[in-house]
């Protein structure tokens, strides 16, 4: 039976249904039961139904009627198989063209039956953890210190596409682990640390300890309570510590007290735990005048019994600053969150240094979890404080472990209101905006991939961010983190990022290295930046007059005359190599690599690839069991081109459906090579990029095939919008994003297709700005 063409399905389908407008009244097509449904069951259901359906696709459990839509990604597997001819299989009853006709024409006919009038589902996103990338540029934001995650954390997992889909940044016990140390080195590079400096630090000789008996080590052993002290000369007023490193013999239930001592007078009682070999330090505040000064610690609860000696041994006291001197060195964080400390007296004290510490914490706090804490927050990290106070630290000691907790803390490490919002009241609408706060997240990880900053979380608390959007876009987008934005996103949407990994063939290119890799993926992200920052309509995507290039990237296209590192803009008019050759994203080297084979170039993936992240109609999965393209060109006694290598594949029918869609589309980019150089003839003879699309076009290279793309650019327009909404919510779309998606790219149309217009009509839709109501069981 001859297979149905493709533009007679299609055009079956516009006389089905027509386009529909915003308000008007859907249109009357057959139920569930009177058209699809005896066609399923006839020709579909032996293969796919149970729990054993073939490709997991169990028709028999699709929903009909009132819940169409939420099988929508199933109806449109069912109908891209109908449309290639591969369901059902050649040796099974199938439809006569007139049935599949009416069954894929039914079917688009539903997927086209929304009423996107009534309130909208925003959709469920998982809470999000931070991905490796957005991790390492919230702390640069948060605490200027510079940590790659990368070279500890393991990789993020891709799902649609990209790394920051919330259902794969699960929260492991390793990567907890992680996490801790990740936040110990970040939080002792952030903050000035008196227990660790090795500056401005002063060793007090053992000849100038006054006290207690020295020992064969050197040791100044307390027997029984007793002091020692030095004397030491302070060169300058200010705030200085003294380190002392102490061991001791614990005896019954009490631990060893020790008393830290100011010119003989008690400041502060400590107590130490440590027994036996094992020592530990304490590091302890003084504000002191210029000039000599009595300081050191006593032992002061003595006990010896008959099985009984608790001992206090002084391994080594140093004195610490000023801390002027030290803050001059501080990094940067220190200065901006923890510069104000109480004094040593308020330090000692139980109560006097809350105040400073409790305005220090909210603050730096607010800024962590990217909105305002509450007084129960900020007390529970006081507690912690406490804790290390009274374990004998220093302020800033005690402080790093409470930065410490923060970094570990969900509030951190998600994106989004940890704690949620309370549902509304039953009947209301689906979803409930987030509030601001979450809002400005939301928008800073998409464009920035990091925390909001200053002025976003000015406008949130203002309640004025919503009525900003627009403003605030085109700031976020005119700033240099938004080169986040313009690497990331085209980086994973066109598949540049996989050259860090690829290896072509030595054979056929020995001189593929990190520096071309780099000028590749480099390319694909300036003329992406530029059509934003230039808010360039999107098609430019597709048809640039211009690229970006440096000397390594032009030698390889074969172009003289541009020499360094840095790239530089190129006109392709001005570049006879370039004319009619490159244009757009279809025929970036990047690209072309990253869709080849490693010793060969490969139609197949060329031409997914222009469907899949192009026109967002990926084709099929192979059925299993397909023979590949080397196993079926074997037993050639003649070299032959891809073209006739791709005609002995399509010899199996089970191929021949898919490959019809594919093929045409990777053979008009046969003229570059397996790393994206221009070539005029392969291994047997001149190259024949010509071809035919099942829709009818004849094409000839890569010009024709971008001019085709170009005629087609309301499935361009709408791929892009997918990818982008993906991107923002960090989310896989579902039946219920589909009004979502065309609003978006309602509006692009509106604006002429400008990128910036594109971009804010996702930041203002539905999904983006609310979160599905919360029902209660």
């Amino acid at each position: 039976m001859p297979r149905l063409p493709l533009r007679f399905v299609l055009l079956s389908v516009c006389v089905v249904v027509a386009p529909l407008a915003g308000g008007e009244p859907l249109e009357p097509i057959a139920e569930y039961q009177h058209l699809a449904g005896p066609l399923v069951e006839q020709y579909c259901l032996d293969c796919h139904s149970g729990d054993g359906a073939d490709a997991g696709l169990e028709l028999d459990k699709l929903q009909s009627g009132d819940r169409f839509q939420e099988d929508r990604n199933t109806w449109k597997d069912v109908v891209a198989r109908l449309k290639a001819g591969d369901m059902p299989p050649a040796d099974y009853d199938a439809p006569d063209d007139q049935e599949r006709s009416k069954l894929v024409g039914w079917i688009e006919a539903k997927l086209e039956q929304l009423d996107c009038s009534v309130s909208q589902d925003p959709g469920w996103v998982t809470l999000r953890r931070l991905n490796r990338d957005q991790y390492r540029n919230t702390i640069r934001d948060l605490l200027m210190v510079d940590f790659e995650p990368a070279k500890t954390f393991p990789p993020d997992e891709l799902a649609y596409g990209f790394d920051n889909n919330a259902d794969m940044l699960s929260l492991t016990p390793v990567l907890l682990e992680k996490y801790l140390d990740a936040a110990r080195d970040i939080s002792r590079r952030a903050l000035m640390i008196p227990e660790v400096q090795s500056e401005n630090t002063f060793d007090v000789p053992r000849v100038h300890w006054q006290g207690g008996q020295a020992d064969r080590d050197g040791r100044r052993e307390l027997w029984s309570n007793g002091a020692v002290e030095f004397v030491y000369e302070f060169p300058k007023t200010g705030r200085y510590w003294m380190r002392v490193r102490v061991s001791a013999d614990q005896a019954e239930n009490e631990p060893v007290r020790m008393a830290v001592l100011d010119d003989s007078h008690v400041v502060q009682m400590i107590d130490v735990h440590v027994n036996g070999e094992s020592s530990e330090e304490f590091t302890l505040p003084f504000d002191v005048p210029q000039g000599k000064k009595r300081l050191g610690v006593a032992f002061t609860n003595d006990l010896k019994n008959e099985t009984h000696d608790r001992n206090l041994f002084i391994e080594k006291m140093e004195v610490i600053g000023p801390r002027e001197d030290l803050m001059n060195g501080a990094p940067q964080a220190h200065k901006k969150w923890f510069a104000e400390a109480p004094t040593a007296d308020q330090w000692r004290d139980d109560q006097q240094w809350r105040p400073q510490a409790s305005k220090s914490l909210e603050q730096f706090a607010s800024s962590c979890f990217r909105r305002p804490v509450n007084q129960r927050e900020v007390d529970r990290l006081l507690m912690l404080v406490d804790t290390h106070r009274r374990y004998g630290d220093s302020y800033e000691r005690a402080m790093q472990v409470a930065l410490e907790a923060m970094l570990v803390s969900p509030r951190f490490l998600f994106i989004g209101n940890v704690d949620g919002q309370p549902s509304p009241a039953a009947g209301q609408q689906r979803g409930y905006l987030v509030d601001e706060y979450e809002l400005a997240a939301r928008l800073s990880y998409f464009l920035w991939s990091s925390m909001p900053d200053a002025t976003l979380m000015r406008l949130a608390g203002e309640g004025q961010l919503r009525a900003e959007l627009s403003e605030q876009v085109d700031r976020m987008l005119g700033d240099p983190r938004a080169e986040q934005f313009t690497k990331h996103f085209p980086g994973q949407w066109l598949g540049t990022r996989l050259l860090a990994d690829l290896v072509p063939d030595e054979k056929q290119f020995d001189s593929f290295d990190g520096p071309l890799r780099r000028s590749m993926a480099r390319e694909a992200e300036m003329l992406f930046a530029e059509v934003v920052d230039r808010d360039l309509p999107i098609t430019t995507l597709l048809s640039a007059d211009f690229t970006y290039l440096n000397d390594r990237l032009a030698k390889h296209y074969g172009i003289e005359g541009i020499e360094g590192d840095d790239f530089r803009r190129v006109e392709f008019a001005e570049i006879e190599p370039f004319q009619g050759v490159r244009g757009g994203v279809v025929t970036m080297a990047g690209v072309l690599t990253a869709t080849s084979n490693p010793n060969r170039t490969s139609p197949v993936k060329r031409g997914k690839w222009v469907l899949a992240e192009l026109m967002g109609a990926p084709p099929p999965d192979p059925p299993p069991g397909v023979t590949t393209l080397e196993e079926v060109t074997k037993h050639s006694d003649k070299p032959l081109s891809m073209r006739e290598q791709m005609a002995l594949h399509r010899e199996d029918p089970s191929c021949a459906v898919c490959h019809e869609q594919m093929d045409a589309i990777g053979l008009a980019l046969e003229n570059y090579d397996l790393v994206g150089r221009w070539r005029t003839e392969d291994n047997v003879g001149v190259i024949d990029a010509s071809g035919e699309l099942p829709t009818g076009e004849k094409i000839n290279g890569a010009a024709d095939l971008t001019n085709v793309l170009l005629q087609r650019r309301e499935g361009f327009r709408r791929c892009l919008t997918e990818k982008l909404l993906t991107y923002a919510l960090g989310r896989g779309l579902e039946y219920y994003d589909e009004c979502a998606v065309r609003e978006i790219a309602r509006r692009s149309v509106e604006d002429d297709d400008r990128m910036r217009a594109l971009i804010l009509a996702v930041v203002e839709s539905t999904p983006f700005q609310q979160r599905r109501c919360e029902v209660a069981e």
